[in-house]
C-alpha cells in the first residue's frame, strides 16, 4: 500500500533540487541570518538531504529487483559536480563567493546522504520483499 505513494517522492526530489539552486544562487536567501562560520554546516546538511531525497527518489526501487552500486555512484558524481558547479555560478552572484571549503562540505554531504539513501533503499526492499512473501 505505501508502495504507491512513493511516486510523489520523485516530485520532492526535483522540487527541494530546485529550491536548493535558487537558495544557492540568490545574494542574500536569509537576510539577517548570522551563523557562525565555525559550525557552519548548512551546505554538509542541505547537500546530504539532496544525495538522500534524489537517491530514494529517482531510483525506481519500487519497481526493480535491485538497485545497481553504478546507480548510486552516477548519481554520487553528478551531484558532487552540481555542487561545485552552483559554487562556480556564486562567483557571478552579488554577495556570494566561491569557497573551497564549501565544495568539500558539498561533497561530504553528498556521499553521506547517498549512502543513507542506498540503505534506506535496501531496508525498503527488504520489507517488501518480507510482506510479498
Amino acid at each position: 500500500m505505501f508502495i504507491c505513494y512513493f511516486f510523489l517522492l520523485r516530485y520532492v526530489a526535483v522540487a527541494y533540487w530546485i529550491l536548493l539552486t535558487v537558495l544557492l544562487l540568490v545574494a542574500n536567501p536569509l537576510p539577517g541570518s548570522v551563523v557562525d562560520e565555525a559550525i557552519d554546516y548548512k551546505h554538509l546538511l542541505s547537500f546530504g538531504f539532496l544525495g538522500m531525497i534524489v537517491l530514494v527518489g529517482l531510483s525506481g526501487w519500487e519497481r526493480r529487483l535491485s538497485v545497481p552500486i553504478t546507480f548510486v555512484g552516477r548519481w554520487t558524481v553528478i551531484l558532487i559536480l552540481y555542487g561545485f558547479l552552483t559554487e562556480v555560478a556564486q562567483i557571478f552572484v552579488p554577495v556570494r563567493t566561491f569557497e573551497l571549503g564549501d565544495v568539500f562540505q558539498d561533497a561530504i554531504g553528498v556521499v553521506c546522504g547517498t549512502g543513507i539513501g542506498y540503505a534506506i533503499i535496501i531496508f525498503l526492499r527488504r520489507m517488501v520483499w518480507k510482506k510479498l512473501l
